[in-house]
């Protein structure tokens, strides 16, 4: 702040010293001597007085004030660590001045330096510290930068349904976020460049800690520390450490254990769980076993510290009480999600969930999986493999990978038929299977938790599936998860799950199904070619399969691009053929829908009465159906209605209505265009501070989901709420960003619209020849999409320019 206060007191003084000065000294050689002293006093008096009100008065910038969440993400520290003190210091040294990459081979301690480096200097990071595992040597899919975004932004506040759904727009929000704050992040077991070039922080005090496996390259702003294998004397401190007094009974054995181990920290540690675990082993009995192994004595040859850890991991393996908890380890390794729970890892094995609950604990205790909170456990990558590799070698990954797939399938269907009620009569359901216990959900909201905690696992298993041979899995739960996926605004996870089914589809219903879904989550991102096209092939499929409801579903995302990026009256009749197709299929809940579709256009119309009768309709079906979405939706159809009509109480009751059960159930994209529908209301009947209100909840609504044709929307309506009030300049701004938007969107009414609104705000601010130009560009736009003409359009150009607007004869 004082940075910048000094460079406008200089941008302003100096001027100000050389006019003043200029005057003074001109007074000064054409006065006589006598007044010359005052001329000079005078002059002097008048600099500094400019140049201390330039500084004091000079708007300083202003922050918007909002509650600062500060992370505290680290994971538990490891117990106990030791050594690596000329590791510490040189990280130290290096981050006062950069972010670090601490480079390093499996096993050797990165993240454990990493994490106890932070947690000795938090005090260095008041502002809180992050904290990501990038899984960047996961055997099935690394998280990449746009997964990592979401799990960063919520850590830094932001609730999950507000994150952008567009990778730039994470970053930007992101970048915004920690600029200025003094945090640090921890990026750990990173794989590539690209996975953490986005996530590293810019100027400023915050600082990132990068651990990896290998040297990224890529360019990036990180200044480079090597992580080597502990020396033999680090080795037996820890390993005395972690024993205690029984590392003095034989230090001959406790050397042979420590150079066995090869200066891996992970495999020192497991050395000592086994000796805890078997308290008659003896250094000497240990140090024997690990001599004799033959994975080892290839260590010792070759230096490759993956063979010694594939051995340390055998020992808890085969340490663990039984052969149930062995195979729940191998098993695990087999779920392709982030982290699982007691329920996954049920169907993973076949046994009921008190089972699993007890075999994770085993797990636990042993640690070979680590706690998460609100009962749910990862697996270490380095033993995530080993487990994968001993299920696959014992035979039994496939039948366990169908098992979770068909638990997924059954507790997906189950949450959104939950979650949202009127999808029971139209999603498939899927048996769970004797030995598969499903999820207790409780009511709507437990359902909507459920499904977007699940979410990443859930993509992941499609994923896994389509891979491995099983596309009903992908598409199923592309047709499963739809409704949640874009009521929630996951669109980067929709377009994942989507593609992958419509990839792996084995007939047309469901290679229709996926397309239609694929081309509403590109439709919602305002990319109506792309929709377009998919929405045209999903009707194809689904002709070819005889699927109406199929059918209906293409036709109406076909209505929906052409009323937002065409010509409106002309979605009328796709929606009257889907209405058609949709009583086939006996979808009401898609019939509701399109009803209200058909209810927008008949309100662009002006012909309210017809439209109220199609949100009436509307409103009446989701109640019977229990569909909480769509009833809102129509409340909020009859409040503009309502508000058309002159009927303000009726008007605001109606929309109050639907943006309290949109808040309460959590659509925030159907939120969005509630909040502009109300502020468009209330500025039609002249509330115009309430409507800005509103129009700006919508805005800020539109920019978590990155929706860029909403926003261009909500702009249009803000600007001419500002117009209303005569606020020119503001005006002119909304009306600016939503023309670039509009024109980025392909949404020629919308654009028309701000061109309208920005030659109002140019005439309001006296721009005569700005008026003029943006007057013929609103004309064309109207004239050449057959939008209607605003009759007062033609008089802000003046008599001249009429003539040349008149329409061509046919």
């Amino acid at each position: 702040m004082m940075k910048a206060r000094w460079v406008t007191f200089r941008v302003i003084f100096i001027p100000l010293v050389i006019v003043v000065g200029g005057i003074g000294l001109s007074l000064y050689f054409g006065l006589e001597s006598s007044d010359k002293g005052a001329s000079i006093i005078s002059a002097a008096v008048a600099v500094i007085t400019l140049a201390i009100t330039s500084y004091n008065v000079w708007p300083r910038q202003q922050v918007s004030p909002g509650p600062v969440v500060v992370p505290a993400q680290l994971p538990a520290i490891y117990p106990r660590f030791t050594g690596r003190k000329t590791d510490l210091t040189r990280l130290d040294a290096q981050m006062k001045q950069n972010s670090v990459l601490v480079s390093g081979t499996a096993g050797v301690g990165k993240t454990a330096l990493a994490v106890h480096w932070a947690d000795r200097h938090r005090g260095r990071f008041p502002d809180g510290q992050l904290y990501i595992n990038l899984r960047g040597y996961d055997p099935d899919r690394p998280v990449t930068a746009a997964e990592a975004l979401p799990v960063l932004l919520q850590g830094l506040g932001v609730k999950p349904d507000e994150v952008p759904e567009s990778p730039d727009a994470r970053v930007t929000t992101y970048r915004s976020l920690i600029a200025g704050r003094k945090i640090l992040l921890v990026l750990d077991n990173a794989a590539t460049a690209d996975q953490v070039r986005a996530l590293l922080p810019g100027p400023g005090p915050a600082r990132a800690v990068v651990t990896s496996r290998n040297r990224l390259g890529g360019n990036l702003a990180l200044a480079e520390m090597t992580l080597r294998r502990m020396s033999d004397e680090d080795c037996q401190a820890l390993l005395a450490t972690l024993l205690g007094d029984r590392a003095r009974e034989d230090p001959e054995a406790l050397l042979a254990i420590a150079r066995h181990c090869a200066g891996l920290p992970l495999a020192l540690r497991l050395a000592a769980w086994r000796l805890w675990d078997q308290p008659g082993q003896t250094l000497a009995d240990l140090a024997a076993e690990l001599a004799g192994t033959s994975a080892l004595r290839a260590l010792s040859r070759t230096g490759d510290p993956n063979s010694a850890m594939r051995t340390v991991f055998s020992w808890s393996y085969q340490g663990l009480p039984g052969e149930p908890a062995r195979r729940a380890l191998r098993l695990a390794g087999l779920h392709p999600g982030p982290d699982f729970d007691a329920h996954a890892l049920a169907a993973l094995t076949g046994d009921d969930v008190a089972t699993a609950d007890d075999l994770l604990d085993e797990l636990a205790r042993a640690n070979l999986v680590e706690a998460r909170g609100r009962g749910r456990f990862a697996l270490h990558d380095l033993l995530r493999l080993y487990a994968l590799d001993l299920a696959e070698a014992a035979g039994e990954a496939e039948a366990a990978r169908d098992r979770l797939a068909g638990y997924y399938r059954a507790a997906s269907a189950l949450a959104a038929t939950t979650a949202y009620p009127a999808l029971r009569h139209t999603l498939p359901s899927f048996p769970a299977g004797d030995s598969v216990a499903l999820p207790g959900l409780g009511d709507e909201a437990a359902a909507r938790a459920w499904l977007t905690a699940e979410v990443p696992a859930l993509v992941r298993v499609a994923l896994t599936a389509a891979e491995h041979g099983r596309p009903e899995v992908a598409t199923d739960l592309s047709e499963v998860l739809y409704r949640h996926l874009d009521t929630a605004g996951l669109l980067t996870e929709a377009s994942l799950l989507h593609s992958a089914a419509a990839e792996a589809a084995a007939g047309p219903r469901a290679r229709g199904i996926a397309l239609h879904n694929l081309a509403a989550a590109r439709f919602r991102r305002s990319r109506p070619d792309e929709a377009r096209d998919l929405a045209r092939r999903a009707l194809t499929e689904s002709r070819a399969a005889g699927d109406d409801r199929g059918q209906a579903l293409a036709l109406m995302v076909l209505g929906q691009i052409v009323f937002w990026h065409e010509d409106r009256a002309a979605a009328l009749p796709l929606y009257e053929q889907a209405v058609r197709h949709a009583v086939a299929a006996g979808d009401e809940g898609l019939r509701a829908r399109l009803l209200y579709n058909i209810g927008e256009i008949l309100f662009d119309a002006k012909d309210y009465a017809r439209a109220a009768g199609a949100f009436r309709a509307t409103q009446a079906v989701a109640e019977r159906l229990g569909d909480a979405h769509s009833e809102a939706a129509a409340w909020s159809g009859l409040g503009s209605v309502a508000a058309a009509e002159r009927r303000v109480d009726d008007s605001a009751d109606l929309h109050h209505q639907a943006l309290d059960r949109l808040r309460r159930i959590g659509d925030r994209t159907m939120l969005a265009g509630a909040l502009a529908d109300s502020a468009t209301s209330l500025r039609g009947l002249g509330r115009l501070d309430q409507a800005r209100v509103l129009y700006e909840e919508a805005l800020e609504v539109d920019s978590e989901l990155d929706d860029p044709g909403g926003t261009a929307l909500a702009l249009v309506g803000l600007g001419e709420t500002m117009l209303a009030q005569r606020r020119w300049t503001e005006a002119q701004r909304c009306f600016e960003r939503a023309s670039t938007l509009a024109r980025d969107t392909e949404q020629p009414l919308l654009a028309a619209q701000a061109a309208y609104g920005l030659a109002r705000a140019s005439a309001g601010r006296r721009r005569r020849l700005s008026a003029r130009r943006f007057a013929r560009r609103a004309h064309g736009l109207y004239v050449d999409h057959d939008h209607p003409v605003p009759a007062p359009l033609e008089s802000l150009a003046g008599k001249s320019t009429r003539m040349r607007w008149r329409r061509p004869r046919r």
